[in-house]
Parts: C-alpha cells; structure tokens; sequence
C-alpha cells in the first residue's frame, strides 16, 4: 500500500514538473571552458555567443560566417569586467546575437586575433542548422583551437 501510494506520488511530481517544463526557451547550448565561451539559442531563431577577452592586449573577437542569407548578425558589443578601483587593462566579455533568416545550415567562424597579424591565437567554429520556420534546431561547437 505504502509503495502504491509512493509510485503515484512519484507519477504526479513528475507529471507536474513536465507540464511546468514549458517555459524554458533555451533550447540549445554549447559551452568551451578553455576560451570562455558559452553559446545558447533562445526563442528558437536567436543565438547568443559570449566569449572572454580583452582588447587592451590589442587581441578581438569578431566573427565570419560563410552563409549569411541562412542567418545574420544582430548586434556585437563588448563589456568590460568591474573592477574594485576602475582599472584600466581589465578584461570582458564580447557578446554577438545572431537571427536565423531562412531554412539551411551555416557556419560561424569566430577568431580571437590582432588586426595587424595574420592569424588568430584563438578560434571556435559553430555550426547551426535553420529550419523551414527559421528556427535553430541544432547548434554544434565543431572546432576549436588555442
């Protein structure tokens, strides 16, 4: 009787907690320790990238991607790290926002690099799959290298 009524408690919780579950936009997310990067999609067509860096040491982020009619870039920004005493030199975070456009897959190359050198220190590679209603349904950190 007592294991009966357990298993229905159980049930129930379950059922409760799975019908709540809804709310949760966040359907994708790729992280990397080693850059500091972390990458998540929300509202099915919006991906966000946040990736440590710090342009005092002349290094950015930016970003290419190889089929911009599959998805575009929103916005880019940087925000520096608070600091207890406003120090210069402190590091941040780069942020991109990225929208699906129309169905297909794409490919987005970030690089961690210094304008005036040729190649970059840091890159990480993510690649997105849109469907028919331009929504992500696949986001995968391919490659990365430091």
């Amino acid at each position: 009787m007592k294991k009966t009524l357990f298993s229905v408690f159980v049930l129930l919780t379950v059922l409760l907690l799975t019908s709540c579950s809804g709310t949760a936009k966040t359907t994708t997310e790729v992280e990397n320790s080693d850059l500091g990067l972390k990458a998540w999609v929300e509202e099915g067509s919006y991906l966000y990238v946040e990736v440590k860096g710090n342009p005092t040491t002349g290094y950015a982020w930016g970003f290419a991607i190889d089929h911009d009619n599959v998805i575009e870039d929103v916005v880019s920004e940087y925000q520096m790290d608070k600091s207890e005493y406003e120090m210069v030199g402190v590091g941040g975070i780069y942020s991109f926002t990225f929208k699906a456009k129309q169905e297909g897959t794409a490919r987005i190359v970030l690089s961690y690099a210094r304008s005036w050198e040729i190649s970059a220190v840091s890159t990480a590679v993510l690649d997105v799959t849109v469907d028919a209603d331009a929504n992500i349904v696949s986001l995968v950190l391919s490659g990365v290298e430091r």
